[in-house]
């Protein structure tokens, strides 16, 4: 059976100078080329273009007077709020995973992950021994465990536990309900993803959306967008990491990048100044 080299005929590729070419095209003022070329090459003309829609017009050309300087900066600003995230997201997902496997602990034993009786019929308990067994041949005592499992497979585990009355006593620290808790561990580990894929944060409209507490229901007024992320993060950290300091890092942050408009992440002027947030002018 002879064998024949297989033909693709998708987009032509376009060099860094070509794109540049083609910004032009477009309407980008590009004060500078070759700076531009630099970030074209270790940034990418796909990664950047996330960053051109508020920027364009109908024609799907840039609005007049717009500069590569303004794409930059909104990458840049995007990068420091991920980082900021992920500073929030390292404490939380800590405490989830310690929660929750220190109380089953408590409620039965170091080796409860071994118990499938403890998960409902629908979860996929074999999985759960699987990866388990692929990070440790043995099987460790649970807080041995939790470091070797994803924030994803402990938000599964919380959520397909057969006894409610378990995941009431998980939640007691946290003084959400159970179901909230289901909805923001899901919302939690769909935005820890994002940022360890180091995708974009501003202006996104997030497909999961945590559910809402209705005490707090003002700050999930615009659920699909980063402000409703933020004010999960808000909650968590107020109870496992008081006085962090992360809600005035995340104003301060703002404060700095004033051109980047505050509806895109659907926060209100003068967000900072609720109580809810905790910042102190």
């Amino acid at each position: 059976m002879s064998s024949q080299a297989v033909s693709f005929h998708g987009p032509s590729a376009l060099s860094p100078q070509e794109q540049i070419n083609l910004l032009r095209k477009r309407g980008l003022i590009l004060p500078n080329p070759d700076r531009t070329l630099h970030y074209l090459q270790f940034i990418g003309y796909y990664r950047l273009s996330g960053y051109f829609p508020p920027f364009l017009d109908s024609s799907r050309k840039f609005q007049k007077n717009t500069s590569f300087d303004q794409i930059l900066n909104c990458y840049i600003f995007d990068r420091k709020l991920r980082l900021l995230v992920m500073d929030a997201v390292e404490r939380i997902e800590i405490a989830l995973r310690t929660t929750i496997s220190n109380t089953l602990c408590e409620q039965y034993d170091a080796h409860w992950y071994l118990n499938s009786d403890l998960f409902i019929p629908r979860y996929n308990y074999q999985h759960l021994i699987n990866i388990i067994e692929e990070k440790t041949p043995t099987h460790p005592p649970a807080w041995k465990v939790a470091e070797e499992l994803s924030i994803g497979v402990w938000s599964n585990i919380f959520h397909y536990l057969k006894s409610r009355e378990l995941q009431k006593e998980i939640c007691k620290p946290y003084n959400i309900h159970y179901k909230v808790m289901i909805s923001w561990l899901h919302s939690f580990t769909y935005l820890r993803n994002l940022c360890a894929h180091h995708e974009r944060l501003w202006n996104r409209t997030f497909i999961l959306k945590p559910k809402v507490i209705k005490r707090y229901r003002k700050h999930f007024m615009n659920d699909a967008k980063f402000s409703s992320q933020a004010a999960v993060l808000n909650v968590f950290l107020n109870v496992i990491a008081d006085g962090s300091g992360w809600q005035q890092r995340l104003s301060d942050l703002f404060d700095k990048n004033k051109e980047m408009p505050l509806q895109d992440m659907g926060f209100h002027a003068g967000w900072s100044s609720d109580p809810f947030w905790g910042i102190h002018r």
